[in-house]
């Protein structure tokens, strides 16, 4: 009676790990006596990448809800300052960096114009 349990769950994780084996391994095509092996998922990532997009862009993020959001009034004035901070710091900072001789040209009147 004691051995009945310890068999079953020596079965089940047997299963489990040859399962999860099969659904990741090999990550690439192995040809073996005219057969061509390769893991679940490895094999229909292409597919499972674009269905998981597909639900994320209609079940989480709508296209049409996000621009809403975006485009209000309200939203707009919260997320203003932050761009303003944003392109500043690019253009008095990164820019002159980056490109030297544009950076020159660019000084506090051409700043103050943008804002």
């Amino acid at each position: 009676m004691v051995l009945v349990p310890v068999i079953s769950a020596f079965i089940g994780w047997l299963a489990n790990r040859i399962l999860i084996k099969m659904l990741f391994h090999p990550r690439e095509p192995k040809k073996t006596a005219g057969f061509i092996l390769q893991g679940i998922f490895p094999k229909k990532q292409q597919q499972l990448a674009e269905k998981l997009g597909k639900l994320v862009s209609d079940e989480l993020f709508s296209v049409i809800e996000m621009e809403q959001k975006i485009n209000s009034p309200e939203n707009f004035q919260k997320i203003m300052p932050l761009i303003e901070e944003h392109v500043d710091a690019f253009l008095r900072v990164k820019l002159p960096k980056q490109m030297p001789m544009i950076g020159m040209f660019i000084g506090d009147k051409t700043t103050n114009e943008l804002n």
